[in-house]
């Protein structure tokens, strides 16, 4: 899977993430992805039930 450098609008989700499960879950759960997003909506974002 690519890794994504920075935040871009993306238009087309399942052009990143095709499934949703195996492919956006997986992306965000990790710790680096979780705290990018946190940064861009101003709170804080904690992995549960891992």
């Amino acid at each position: 899977m690519d890794k994504l450098g920075k935040m871009i609008r993306i238009t087309d989700l399942r052009s990143v993430w095709p499934h949703e499960e195996n492919d956006f879950t997986k992306w965000f759960a990790q710790e680096e992805n979780l705290t990018l997003l946190g940064d861009a909506i101003d709170i804080e974002l904690e992995l549960f039930g891992e």
